[in-house]
């Protein structure tokens, strides 16, 4: 149960730490080959900017992202255009609230 606690507290700390610095970073989404970039905290701005950008291009077959994360409802919807878009993912930098993207996952 200590762990749990622990786990519990090292995540919402986490959230809170993240949710400062979405304010202070812009995150960056482009598309590089066949592969849309996105780098920096959850953004409503970066995931628009990400499903428009997937709209435009039918060729993307990779996700590769490098974020510490951001608002759970970020993720959901992030977690959904790769879902939408049967996209493969690369993670660069592992957050406690990329979990939403992960169960988008297809197995492969």
């Amino acid at each position: 149960m200590q762990l749990f606690k622990f786990i519990a507290c090292v995540g919402l700390i986490w959230t809170v730490a993240s949710a400062a610095q979405s304010a202070t970073v812009e995150t960056h989404v482009a598309i590089q080959g066949k592969t849309l970039i996105y780098d920096g905290p959850l953004s409503a701005e970066a995931n628009t900017r990400a499903a428009e950008l997937l709209k435009l291009s039918g060729q993307v077959d990779t996700l590769k992202i490098n974020s510490r994360g951001g608002e759970i409802g970020l993720g959901m919807d992030l977690g959904n255009l790769v879902y939408d878009h049967q996209l493969n993912v690369e993670v660069g930098c592992i957050a406690f609230l990329h979990v939403p993207i992960m169960f988008s996952l297809r197995a492969k």
